[in-house]
């Protein structure tokens, strides 16, 4: 169970109003801490490389450290910091607004009142944890590695080799061709790139050759362990060729119960060829796809409107052709009649509804019922309605009726299944008819 809020303990990156060389304080995510050793500053910048060990506490109970996630890795606890503007104050195992008050040496504790930290995570207090309990966080920052220096010393080895040269990694890389942009990458940045993988001259898999032919879109995080191509892709700007390689007698030594297969040779390599089509700043990459998703929602949801208003004419045609007079329209569309009217109160938003149904299309195909044997699930169906788990039109329609109801739903495809469909036996923007009677609600 405590095991439960491990991923809640993160780290938010914000700026946090204080004064340099407080000891103590309270940052602007409202975590107090207290220095032990140093004090608080603001030296840290975007693009550090931070090794730290720290406890993550409930109380006296220790849920989590830097020794537990070491034993498992066997690799320092470190990461990139990120952009100090997000407002998710707690995604990593420190809160981010506390760890840029720190730098390398620094030791401190960061706290926070249990309820507090679960009302800003959006989540409720699992029920072990007390409401007196705090949220504790002792940390030392071992070793910052400055993000302009590794910036500087992956610069200075950005050039076209006559043979492969080796990372601190022990990944193997050589540059064809470098391209025009200034901007050197940093860690966190997204990548566009197509990329060619082969062993000898046997081709694993390639960008160019998949359907559509779309390039690869990668964050390039930073990955400490032996032969991690994120630190080639770290290398590499807008325009640059280059080929990554690693001996696949490395790769099968780390992996002892993998038996390499015959046609790999013991001296063959594992090769990537990439080419960086764009680099961009993590921020900026991540507007754009936020813009591009709302133009796609904004699109989909025209769409969809567009198929609402083709289905109400093909609803009243409907109706008009079977001398159906009797029924009523809501504002979202939605037609229904009502044929027996049930008593007390109607379904309300959060209640359940139990119901007998049969689903049809206009043409009188049908597609489900709980009542028909052959559809193998005859028992009422129960649903919590207001709550999106079932189609628009049911979400709306079971709040119309009241315990005893017999009615007919004629449900637009904007508030059933849209453009999609569902299946072969539901196609796209098809309106549903839906004859139901509610059983109970409770």
């Amino acid at each position: 169970m405590k095991k439960a809020i491990l991923g809640l303990a993160g780290i938010a990156l914000v700026a946090t109003m204080v004064s340099c060389g407080n000891k103590k304080g309270t940052t602007k995510s409202g975590v107090d801490y207290e220095f032990f050793k140093g004090s608080a500053g603001t030296t840290l910048q975007e693009g550090d490389i931070i090794e730290l060990d720290y406890n993550l506490k409930v109380g006296d109970s220790l849920l989590n450290s830097s020794a537990q996630q070491s034993a498992m890795s066997g690799l320092p606890v470190e990461f990139v910091l990120p952009e100090n503007d997000s407002a998710n104050y707690f995604s990593s195992p420190v809160p981010l607004d506390g760890l840029y008050l720190m730098k390398a040496n620094d030791s401190a504790v960061f706290k926070i009142a249990a309820p507090k930290f679960f009302e800003k995570i959006g989540q409720a207090k699992p029920g072990w944890i007390q409401d007196g309990d705090f949220i504790s966080w002792e940390v030392k920052v071992l070793k910052v590695s400055a993000a302009k220096e590794l910036t500087e010393k992956r610069s200075a080895l950005r050039k076209i080799n006559a043979d492969f040269a080796k990372l601190d990694n022990g990944l193997e890389y050589k540059f064809e061709t470098l391209g025009e942009s200034d901007r050197a990458t940093q860690f966190n940045d997204f990548i566009e790139f197509h990329v060619l993988q082969k062993i000898g001259d046997s081709v694993l898999g390639s960008t160019r050759t998949q359907p559509g032919a779309q390039p690869a879109q990668q964050q390039i995080t930073r990955q400490p362990q032996k032969f991690d191509l994120s630190e080639g892709l770290a290398m590499m700007r807008s325009g640059d060729k280059a080929t990554f390689r690693i001996p696949v007698k490395e790769i099968f030594s780390q992996n002892p119960n993998q038996p390499r297969p015959e046609w790999i040779k013991e001296n063959d390599y594992l090769v990537f060829e990439i080419e960086a089509i764009n680099v961009k700043p993590g921020k900026e990459f991540r507007k754009e796809q936020e813009e591009k998703q709302a133009k796609a929602q904004e699109e989909m949801e025209a769409q969809s409107q567009a198929a609402g208003a083709a289905n109400a004419k093909e609803i009243e045609a409907y109706l008009a052709s079977k001398n159906i007079t009797d029924f009523k329209k809501t504002a979202s569309g939605l037609y229904y009649v009502i044929h027996k009217e049930g008593t007390g109160s109607k379904a309300a938003k959060g209640q359940t509804v139990s119901v007998n149904y049969s689903g049809k299309l206009l043409n009188g195909t049908e597609f489900d019922s709980n009542t028909n044997p052959k559809y193998k699930h005859v028992e009422p169906f129960e649903v919590p309605v207001g709550q999106g788990m079932v189609i628009k039109g049911w979400d709306e329609g079971l709040q119309l009726f009241s315990k005893g109801t017999k009615a007919t739903l004629y449900i637009p495809s904007n508030l059933g299944y849209g453009p999609q469909g569902a299946g072969q036996d539901i196609p796209p923007n098809s309106v549903l008819v839906f004859d139901m009677e509610i059983l109970d609600i409770k």
